[in-house]
């Protein structure tokens, strides 16, 4: 997750990150206790900058002081559910944002390994897709993304 907040991790998938604070945490910046408040648990980043009527950027500063703080917890929202065309579109653009850069490789074999096209996993074949995700993931990365990775794959199976 820390991955997440680093300069280099895109805006958008930060944007739809989830924060839960931690009960009890005794937060000191007027601001974080305003977000905070804000978070449910549910709600996106980019929904609870809407919800307070503050500039994504500024939520986004907030977000990274609230979690270096130990105030509260960040975790990737699971992305979208496949479109009506039966194939997982929006999965592969959320695992290449979270990926970064050499994710389109990644993904590429996955989706051979799965023996589907590339961009076009179809539904029935996302959960070997995912697998084939996780072994290729880099060990440095793992700990970050399996979490993930098991949410998806059991959305996808019910």
């Amino acid at each position: 997750m820390t991955q997440l907040l680093t300069a280099s991790a895109p805006t958008s998938a930060l944007a739809q990150a989830v924060l839960r604070p931690h009960p009890g945490a005794n937060v000191s910046c007027y601001w974080c206790k305003k977000l905070l408040r804000a978070c449910d648990g549910e709600r996106t980043v980019a929904q609870v900058a809407e919800l307070l009527h503050l500039p994504l950027q500024i939520c986004l500063k907030l977000v990274k002081r609230a979690h270096q703080q130990g105030w509260a917890e960040l975790s990737v929202q699971a992305p979208a559910l496949p479109t009506e065309s039966g194939h997982t579109a929006p999965l592969w653009d959320s695992l290449l944002e979270v990926l970064g850069p050499g994710g389109e490789a990644l993904l590429t074999r996955a989706a051979s390994m799965s023996r589907c096209q590339p961009r076009a996993v179809p539904v029935h074949q996302a959960a070997n897709f995912l697998i084939g995700v996780e072994l290729l993931l880099p060990e440095s990365r793992r700990g970050q993304l399996v979490p993930l990775l098991d949410r998806l794959r059991d959305q996808y199976a019910s």
